[in-house]
């Protein structure tokens, strides 16, 4: 009998990313605030039908994460708008890319699919392409030069 194999999860910058962006409503939010430029709270929950309480969360957890930041626009009541860092904005190529995924393989109503017009003047969608030779990449077509693992790292 062969005996069950221990885990040794890889060490990975896509298991770090997902704990900021892979929450519930977090990639709504980097929707409104990437594509559609909304960045006042009661605008967020209007378009997303997001629970105020559960967006009044992620936008903290956004902010102590550095994609985000509260900006005052009123001192009474106290209201602020949610603008993108540098962080945040490096984001937009991947909401992008589910936004086109999502619009290829779940919409069955295209009337409400929103084409996006890049300043070319042409619709685009989007596409992952290699950084060197601009060939555009599909599964399959890339390996790693390193194969790190949390065990690997420990010194014993």
């Amino acid at each position: 009998m062969r005996s069950p194999r221990v885990s040794n999860p890889r060490i990975c910058s896509i298991n770090d990313a997902m704990a900021i962006v892979g929450r519930k409503w977090v990639v709504v939010i980097l929707r409104e605030l990437l594509l559609n430029e909304t960045t006042r709270f009661d605008d967020i929950v209007y378009e997303t039908g997001i629970p105020r309480d559960i967006l009044s969360s992620r936008l903290r957890d956004l902010e102590v994460s550095g994609l985000l930041m509260r900006e005052r626009y009123s001192d009474r009541p106290a209201r602020y708008e949610y603008r993108l860092t540098a962080t945040g904005k490096d984001l937009y190529g991947v909401v992008q890319s589910i936004r086109t995924w999502g619009d290829i393989h779940l919409r069955n109503d295209p009337e409400y699919a929103s084409d996006f017009v890049h300043d070319c003047g042409r619709i685009f969608h989007a596409k992952v392409v290699c950084s060197e030779c601009g060939e555009e990449l599909h599964a399959g077509d890339s390996h790693t030069t390193t194969d790190y693992h949390r065990s690997d790292t420990l010194v014993g």
